[in-house]
């Protein structure tokens, strides 16, 4: 391999690795149960923001302190807290396609993702 060649890989390996960005997790509401009569909401609920990267779920200040749960073929698999940071550091031993659930007040949304 020639020192052109190797420096154009070079260049490319680090200009990939510095344009990774986390990836957004499309988050919907869950529908409420009709069976539950309560007062509407007047104003459009704000969905939470969630990204992902490699391992970690990072939310946005709403979800602090909210319970999550990860799905995967209708099964919980990993229950935790948003931490103070917005983090959430999933276990490695997690793989395929994954659906969060948050807790937020006595709302919930849901997302899908990949890992």
């Amino acid at each position: 391999m020639t020192k052109k060649h190797l420096t154009l890989m070079l260049l490319f390996v680090c200009s990939s690795l510095m344009n990774a960005q986390p990836a957004p997790v499309p988050i919907e509401p869950e529908i409420p149960d009709p069976s539950h009569q309560g007062g509407h909401n007047k104003s459009p609920v704000q969905l939470p923001q969630v990204w992902i990267e490699d391992y970690t779920l990072t939310f946005d200040a709403s979800c602090v302190g909210c319970m999550i749960e990860i799905e995967q073929d209708g099964v919980v698999v990993y229950t935790t807290f948003v931490d103070l940071n917005g983090e959430v550091t999933l276990p490695s031993t997690l793989s395929g396609s994954l659906q969060l659930v948050i807790y937020r007040g006595d709302q919930s949304y849901t997302g899908e993702f990949e890992l």
